[in-house]
């Protein structure tokens, strides 16, 4: 998973215990590649639901950009 999206995405989104049941790792998986995932990833990244506006680190417009280029 590239580092930027395991900064703004993966406390939530990482492991046994992931929100919602959307682990990052498996759509970063050498072996399959999930493009439902990818898709809703994108889909609220530019909806602006995701990261929430209360995440730690803020999501500033720049970030945004790149976290939507890391999942295109």
């Amino acid at each position: 998973m590239p580092d930027l999206v395991a900064r703004h995405c993966g406390e939530c989104h990482s492991g046994a215990d992931a929100e919602r049941g959307f682990q990052l790792e498996a759509l970063f998986s050498a072996t399959a590649v999930d493009r439902e995932g990818f898709e809703l990833a994108l889909q609220r990244l530019r909806s602006r639901t995701m990261p929430p506006a209360d995440a730690e680190p803020a999501t500033d417009p720049t970030t945004r950009a790149e976290l939507v280029l890391a999942f295109a």
